[in-house]
């Protein structure tokens, strides 16, 4: 048997403990009367956090409306953040400049096409003016 005294702070009580049916490891450093004490309050304490949460569970999912009227903006929110955080990822950056690059080029191609195209049409209207003017020159008969 061995002779321990209590830890806690202003108890005097002593206890046996026999050392052959407990390990070192497990020897109780407190008293039996504030070993229980430890014990309920840490009971009570541990029932009052699951009865809150089994409270707050049941109220939610109970109120159908609740989930009915804010599951929608629930996943717009998450949904919104998760595009945010895709369009900050390096890969897509990537992807969104070659596609811009491939536009500008697009459209320099285009624009060039669309000034030669107008170069061309304003030539040919300078042609028909001069050819029309001519004609009611009597030029050109």
């Amino acid at each position: 048997m061995l002779t321990l005294d209590c830890k806690q702070e202003g108890c005097l009580n002593t206890f046996q403990v026999d050392q052959n049916k407990m390990r070192a490891h497990h020897l109780p450093t407190l008293c039996m009367k504030h070993r229980n004490k430890n014990y309920k309050k840490t009971h009570i304490r541990k029932k009052k956090e699951i009865a809150q949460q089994s409270w707050v569970a049941k109220n939610i999912f109970s109120n159908t409306n609740f989930l009915n009227e804010h599951i929608p903006e629930i996943l717009h929110e998450i949904l919104q953040q998760k595009r945010k955080s895709l369009m900050k990822s390096s890969e897509v950056i990537q992807f969104l400049k070659v596609k811009q690059n491939e536009l500008a080029k697009k459209k320099s191609n285009n624009t060039s096409k669309v000034v030669v195209n107008i170069q061309n049409e304003c030539k040919r209207q300078q042609k028909d003016f001069h050819h029309d003017q001519r004609r009611y020159t009597g030029m050109i008969s």
